[in-house]
């Protein structure tokens, strides 16, 4: 049926909200605060506005501005408002919004941050201080010297700072991720099928990667599959191929795709599509601002991870702290798929270098638990996903 399109001019803009962890469900009911810019007179700043959208479960916020930014060329959204009767359609300006949860694991609280501030610069010792003066007001050769002294101390506490770091990844301890403020307007992260009858339906792969990108993952998943003695050499000395994680489920895959040619092909394809996000989440600026990033990659594949977890494009390309820990959603699915749904975390926090405590904080973001167990006196921390879904604790406290 074809219709008319008429543009309204000079009509109230309305707004296009689009959540990034699902779909509002019909019936649902919103409590909405719309901000704006109080620079109502400066041109670059008087059409910036804030959407604070408050569910029975979350809070959501964003702005119709910032992803704006990240795109060279202009770009304008509308909506069409169809009269079936009379065959016109309406088309009016909108103000687009891509609304993210508010995680309490992912801000931290300004008055804490002010008083940790101030009671940073009253400690600062007199040497720091005259460095800040040095910096400034010194010259050439007294600021030389402070940067050799600088380094010199720098590489003096390496190992110490080493050390302590691997300690802490250690002893993860899962009590703090237990905490209720920890989990506060937290659910999960990534769209999911909350009622579903199996574990596997509740996160399914074929709706979380598109089949054109799995099928690109098949050419170079083979090396994944019956792997001879040399090809797990040669994964060790590739650096995307180097983490233990990948190595172990290589060399001794499980035991249903050693039965069934075709488990074994999505089996590989899970490992390489893993290669993939851990790469990502690894990422410094520097590495996703190139031109050359994922060029190893097949263009389907590259195209999904550009898409799913950065904003911008070339040198403006962003990856927010949402965006990686969406991305650190991902290869927990991808693992749980990988692993019977029971994941020993103590490698898969090594190949994607974080916390014990961040692991914790995803897992129970997506409805999974944390637990503990002990075989030959070691200790080791598994991932599980079951039914039902075990979300956090919701306080429906304001901070």
């Amino acid at each position: 049926m074809a219709f008319t399109l008429k543009y309204v001019e000079n009509a109230p803009k309305q707004m296009l909200v689009q959540f990034s962890n699902g779909i509002a469900k019909t019936g649902s009911k919103f409590q909405c605060e719309l901000y704006e810019d109080k620079r109502q007179d400066d041109p670059r700043f008087c059409k910036r506005k804030l959407l604070m959208v408050h569910g029975q479960r979350l809070t959501y916020v964003g702005n119709n501005f910032e992803e704006q930014e990240t795109y060279p060329y202009a770009r304008k959204f509308a909506v069409a408002k169809i009269n079936k009767s009379t065959g016109i359609a309406q088309v009016f300006d909108v103000d687009r919004f891509s609304l993210s949860p508010v995680l309490a694991c992912n801000y931290d609280d300004i008055s804490s941050d002010e008083e940790e501030s101030k009671k940073q610069i009253a400690d600062r010792t007199f040497t720091e201080k005259q460095d800040d003066l040095t910096e400034v007001f010194g010259s050439h050769k007294r600021k030389r010297a402070m940067a050799s002294r600088l380094r010199n101390k720098v590489a003096d506490s390496t190992n110490a700072v080493q050390t302590a770091v691997e300690n802490l990844l250690e002893a993860g301890d899962l009590d703090v991720a237990d905490e209720e403020e920890s989990f506060n307007d937290m659910q999960s992260i990534l769209p999911c099928t909350p009622n579903a009858e199996k574990v596997e339906e509740v996160y399914p792969l074929t709706k979380m990667v598109p089949a054109i990108v799995s099928q690109s993952l098949k050419a170079d998943s083979e090396r994944f599959i019956h792997p001879t003695r040399e090809q797990i050499n040669e994964m060790k000395e590739d650096s995307n191929l180097s983490s233990q994680y990948i190595i172990d489920h290589a060399r001794t895959p499980i035991f249903a795709a050693t039965q069934n040619e075709q488990v074994y092909e999505e089996y590989a394809c899970c490992l390489q599509l893993l290669t993939y996000l851990i790469r990502t989440h690894k990422m410094k600026s520097a590495d996703y601002r190139r031109k050359t990033i994922f060029e190893d990659a097949p263009e389907q594949v590259r195209e999904w991870l550009l898409s799913q977890f950065f904003l911008g494009e070339k040198g403006q390309r962003k990856m927010p702290a949402r965006m990686r820990d969406k991305c650190l959603a991902y290869g927990i699915v991808l693992a749980w798929n990988i692993d019977s749904f029971s994941v020993n975390v103590d490698s898969f926090k090594v190949a994607f270098m974080v916390s014990q405590q961040k692991i914790s904080t995803i897992v129970r973001a997506l409805g999974g638990t944390m637990k503990v167990t002990t075989s030959g006196g070691v200790k080791k921390s598994i991932a599980c996903l079951s039914l039902p879904l075990k979300f956090p604790t919701v306080n429906n406290r304001r901070k």
